[in-house]
């Protein structure tokens, strides 16, 4: 209204210190009864006063004619003077101030519908303001969706716009991306029991609770200068949480397509890839993050794929490196236990992931190789030491173990090894006793005094023990092939009994 009563030509005079910071909708000229009903919020209304030609200063018509106004929420009166009236009558002076509307005078010369072209000119230069401004925040906004990190640079962005600060708490409280000054923590404690606007300190925040996926969260902007807030502070929330949702799907999208890729390119490793076609899936391997040349593992677990660390948000907290791999899930079904195989580059963060990995199911991986034509190789390996990771439990990495442990493992489902067992050592299994004391024995170093402290009997019973498992075996108990057939026959017993044997002696 301000800016209408300021524009030159429209001989516009405000009354009794009208109210002029309001905005305006729309301006319609009436002579009828019951205006109000024609009139939308905050519009203008023009009138001659023609209908109250007649009225005197106390006529209560000027009185209803201004109270019907205020309950339609009319912005201004605006009276033209020189047609019915010389001056804008007392009566409705006293009406328009009693019930808060803001009236103006109109000059005789001005035609009122000039004042409603002069209207309706700023009411669409408002709106295709609005709309310019709109754009320009979804067009800035959305920029952050090209970002390697686009949670991130959307705060960022936000937080710029709002010249203050922005941050995206999760439905804990915790700052899951955070930039500006503002103070994050009372701001998370506010907004349990806040409305979508209020003050912490110096700050004026404004929150938009919203939904990502399966998860809550609510997304903030402060800014030190309320009329940001109030100016642009719905539209920033608004325009931020579609960006927010669109990134979420972008990332869901792009995340199942690289799953899909992952698994096309660990199956062509595992069915043999020829040597003509490495350097070309090299570079494949390179848009997962793998580089030319660099050691590798091949990994078979039995349970969930663990959760990966990475930077999808930017918060306070130091963010782990993601491990670099490709998963396949149920590669082999004619294997039991394994649910799925990957490849994984061997540096710390894929450690960490193999660690992860084991925690919740058996969890075992080939010796580092660089060959990529050796897949599957290695991945054949990554299936013995998941055997072994069954057995002891924890990740069993098959370059850190010794040869009779692998030995032992690659026997496992052969039901020859089975048979030579039974014919072997079968005899000598069904004696508990006399299986104890060779497998103490040799846990011993061969020590028998050692190996009787170790059984609680005497060393003589130790020795009298040891001849009958000779008698059993057709050999001497001290013998190196006998040494070496009962070590890798009972490797598992010999191996669990070592560590306590050794405090024994």
């Amino acid at each position: 209204m301000r800016e209408l009563v300021a524009e030159p030509g429209l001989g516009l005079t405000p009354l009794d210190d009208a109210e002029l910071d309001v905005p305006l909708r729309g301006a319609h000229s009436i002579e009828i009864a019951d205006a109000a009903r024609w009139l939308r919020p905050g519009s203008v209304m023009l009138t001659t006063g023609l209908r109250l030609a007649t009225a005197g200063p106390d006529d209560p018509g000027w009185d209803a004619l201004a109270e019907s106004l205020a309950g339609a929420r009319v912005a201004a009166l605006l009276f033209g003077t020189g047609v019915v009236f010389d001056e804008v009558p007392p009566g409705l002076r006293r009406a328009a101030r009693s019930h808060g509307i803001p009236l103006v005078a109109v000059a005789p010369e001005v035609p009122f519908v000039r004042i409603e072209e002069a209207v309706t000119r700023g009411v669409l230069a408002g709106e295709s303001y609005l709309l310019r401004r709109t754009v320009w925040l979804q067009d800035d906004l959305l920029g952050a969706l090209v970002s390697t990190d686009p949670t991130g640079t959307l705060m960022v962005r936000l937080g710029a716009l709002a010249r203050g600060a922005a941050a995206l708490f999760d439905a804990s409280g915790r700052a899951v991306s955070a930039t500006g000054a503002a103070p994050f923590r009372l701001i998370a404690d506010e907004i349990t029991h806040a409305g979508p606007a209020f003050t912490v300190g110096r700050w004026e925040v404004r929150h938009r609770p919203l939904r990502i996926g399966p998860s809550d969260y609510d997304l903030v902007i402060a800014s030190r200068d309320p009329r940001v807030l109030d100016d642009l502070g719905d539209d920033l929330l608004r325009t931020a949480a579609r960006v927010l949702a669109a990134a979420n799907s972008v990332r869901m999208l792009t995340a199942d397509q690289e799953r899909l890729e992952a698994g096309r390119l660990l199956s062509a490793l595992l069915a043999g890839l020829p040597p003509s076609r490495v350097r070309q899936t090299w570079e494949r391997l390179r848009a997962f993050g793998f580089r030319p040349g660099e050691a590798l593992r091949m990994i078979r677990w039995d349970a969930p794929e663990p959760s990966r660390p990475g930077h999808s948000h930017r918060s306070a907290d130091a963010v782990e490196d993601p491990p670099r791999l490709l998963v396949l899930e149920d590669p082999d079904p004619g294997v039991p236990g394994i649910s799925a195989t990957a490849l994984i580059a061997d540096d710390r963060p894929g450690a960490r992931w193999l660690d992860t990995a084991a925690a919740t199911g058996a969890a075992g991986a080939s010796g580092p190789f660089t060959d990529l034509t050796a897949c599957p190789e290695r991945a054949e390996e990554a299936g013995t030491a998941h055997r072994l990771a069954r057995r002891r439990g924890g990740p069993v990495r098959l370059d850190e173990i010794d040869y009779a442990t692998w030995l032992s493992a690659t026997r496992d489902g052969d039901p020859r090894a089975t048979d030579r067992f039974e014919r072997q050592f079968g005899e000598l299994a069904r004696s508990p006793d006399l299986v104890a004391t060779a497998v103490t024995y040799l846990a011993c170093d061969q020590d028998v005094r050692a190996a009787g402290r170790r059984l609680v009997v005497h060393p003589n019973t130790v020795r009298y023990r040891l001849r009958k498992v000779e008698a059993l075996l057709g050999a001497r108990i001290g013998a190196a092939a006998t040494v070496a057939n009962l070590y890798l026959a009972f490797h598992e017993e010999i191996e669990r009994a070592r560590a306590p044997a050794a405090t024994d002696r």
